[in-house]
């Protein structure tokens, strides 16, 4: 006897609500929620139907709608496309209405005629991607040939045409030169778009040149950038070569200032003797060190113009890795290069 209530109470709730379930998750709720809101969560997987069809032909009126008004001021060409709109989306459901059905067999006469009109004048052009779905336009071309999505099929005049394509998905952005010869002519354009390889940027070498007979020579891997960015190091080292100068010179004048022997003793002769030996040293420390810095500032200046104005020779041979002031043997005053052969 439970059975049998619950049973009946099942079937009075199916009545109720119009005899079939509640499917707000299926693909036509989906959709029909982007039409009609939240609304669509109650209503059936029919009645989502229902809604996306009345949307759908609504579009359909606008397209034969624009249609109309492109043949009506003789732009057969955007005429076409919106009336082959019509007939791909329409020819795309499993049945119309008589209506529609009607509308649709004066839509396919329009096109057999206007396309007769346009072929003395244009050619009829097919443009596919790959992948399809990308967004296309006509330059200089009306409304109804712009915004276009392949593959689609619009009619040029002979002429040169540059179509711009589009695709989000695959992100490239290119432009195409489409070639009419003459009218007439039905032509299939294929555009393949392929997402542009990304090259990775090649590791910065530790290497700063190549030494051949005392003149500095860019590595092949370098160019103009890695000359003038080695121009722009032997201008830096040469600087900082006159700076040390300056201050060896500054260090040998303090000690020669202080040389003064008179009337000095032996023992103190001595000593300012050594002094002004101190004092000789300090200056040709400075002299040897700012002879080094103008020639590292003048090297500096010239490859930095080298590599303004041509790529720079390729070269074989020790590859310099670090040129720095230094003392020598004997405190002699000179350049360390760090090389690698």
């Amino acid at each position: 006897m439970r059975n049998v209530i619950t049973l009946t109470w099942a079937a009075l709730l199916m009545s109720i609500t119009g005899g079939s379930a509640l499917a707000d998750d299926s693909a036509a709720c989906l959709k029909a929620q982007k039409l009609v809101g939240a609304d669509a969560i109650h209503m059936s997987e029919n009645e989502c139907s229902r809604a996306l069809e009345a949307a759908e032909e609504e579009r359909w009126q606008l397209w034969l709608d624009m249609a109309l008004a492109h043949e009506t001021s003789e732009d057969y060409a955007s005429s076409m496309h919106y009336y082959n709109l019509f007939l791909g989306s329409s020819g795309n459901r499993d049945s119309l209405s008589q209506a529609w059905t009607e509308v649709r067999g004066q839509t396919q006469d329009s096109v057999g005629r206007i396309e007769k009109m346009l072929m003395a004048t244009h050619s009829k052009v097919t443009i596919k991607t790959d992948p399809p779905e990308a967004m296309a336009s006509i330059r200089g071309a009306r409304d109804g040939q712009t915004d276009m999505t392949t593959p689609f099929t619009t009619y040029l005049p002979p002429g040169d045409h540059v179509v711009d394509v589009f695709h989000k998905a695959a992100d490239v952005k290119l432009n195409r030169t489409i070639a009419v010869a003459s009218a007439g002519e039905a032509m299939t354009i294929d555009i393949p778009l392929k997402t542009p390889t990304k090259v990775a940027a090649p590791a910065p070498s530790s290497t700063g040149g190549a030494m051949h007979g005392g003149m500095m020579h860019m590595k092949d891997d370098g160019g103009p950038d890695a000359t003038r960015t080695t121009g722009h190091v032997m201008i830096g080292l040469g600087i900082a070569a006159a700076s040390v100068a300056g201050l060896f010179y500054l260090q040998g004048d303090g000690l020669d200032s202080g040389v003064n022997c008179d009337q000095c003793s032996n023992f103190t002769s001595t000593l300012a003797a050594r002094q002004q030996e101190r004092a000789d040293e300090w200056f040709d420390r400075a002299l040897f060190t700012g002879i080094g810095g103008g020639v590292l500032l003048l090297g500096g200046i010239i490859l930095t113009a080298v590599g303004d104005n041509e790529p720079a020779s390729v070269s074989e041979g020790p590859i310099l890795r670090s040129l720095q002031p230094a003392l020598l043997n004997g405190d002699t005053p000179g350049m360390a290069a760090s090389l690698t052969f």
